[in-house]
């Protein structure tokens, strides 16, 4: 007997599970494993949809089927920073991992982070472990709402976990723009999203402070900018091997497309127009450095 259609299981046809990762391939082996025993199964392998995906399917249970725990943590924070309190109605995460970071899977959800962990890679031939997983998941969610009709609402508990994960793996972002204007806007916004924040108001300033501190985890680069601009910013970034693996996102007044034709062309990994929506550039932060 190798699979639930053999052993005449009955299906689960009232939960949701939603498949995350960052290779279509890999998550489509999950889904396959999965589809056996449950009727509802999503993946999600589109950086840039993720937080929507995510909201659309609303899982009873996370499946991070990620190449590395960081990407899977990564993930998860992106989840949190988008959608804060919200983002904790009553679910479980289980996270998949390879067998050299086992112990690290284990500590993760020692300390709360994720709900459980499955040595997944290599394939082992007890694949059945994965549906036991979401089988047990799915009987504590159900134990907790039975005993506590306010279940659904987000604890204390794991709020206080996923701020201290955020504390822990906040990206370092730059924002270079010469508007001070625009630095008060954009800290605010980043830092409530538990990003950590430079700012510098020149090209000079910024290739300045990039060669001599620790380099950030991705650029906003102002297009704009006095004496030389940001599209030539990005063309010395690439340039340089030590900085150009940073993704630079570009900011723009301007919609034109010439410009933003330039933009990608310089070596940007993506662009927003000013006046911009938190939510839309949090999105674009979360597919720029879950794509690293």
């Amino acid at each position: 007997m190798n699979d639930g259609e053999s052993m005449n299981l009955p299906r689960i046809t009232d939960a949701s599970l939603l498949v995350a990762s960052d290779k279509s391939t890999d998550a489509a082996l999950v889904k396959r494993l999965l589809d056996v025993e449950f009727d509802k199964v999503f993946i999600s392998t589109d950086a840039e949809q993720a937080v929507a995906d995510f909201n659309h399917c609303r899982p009873n249970v996370l499946i991070l089927a990620f190449n590395g725990l960081e990407k899977s943590e990564r993930y998860y924070l992106g989840l949190f920073r988008h959608n804060g309190a919200r983002n904790l109605n009553l679910y479980r995460a289980i996270v998949l991992c390879g067998k050299d970071e086992v112990e690290s899977a284990y500590k993760l959800c020692r300390e709360g982070i994720f709900d459980d962990y499955m040595l997944f890679w290599p394939m082992t031939n007890d694949a059945q472990r994965l549906s036991m997983s979401v089988h047990l998941a799915l009987r504590d969610l159900r134990s907790l709402a039975s005993s506590a009709p306010t279940a659904t609402a987000p604890h204390l508990e794991s709020l206080h976990t996923l701020n201290e994960l955020a504390e822990r793996i906040s990206p370092m972002l730059l924002v270079v723009d010469d508007e001070a204007f625009q630095h008060k806007i954009l800290g605010f916004i980043l830092k409530e999203a538990h990003y950590q924040v430079m700012f510098a108001s020149s090209v000079v300033e910024a290739l300045d402070m990039l060669h001599k501190m620790e380099l950030p985890d991705l650029i906003l680069m102002d297009i704009m900018l006095p004496g030389v601009n940001g599209l030539e910013a990005v063309r010395q970034i690439k340039s340089d091997n030590r900085l150009a693996g940073i993704p630079v996102i570009m900011m723009t007044g301007k919609s034109d497309k010439e410009i933003l034709k330039a933009s990608m062309e310089a070596g940007a990994c993506d662009f927003i127009v000013k006046p911009f929506a938190s939510n839309i550039l949090l999105s674009k932060l979360t597919h720029a450095l879950m794509k690293q």
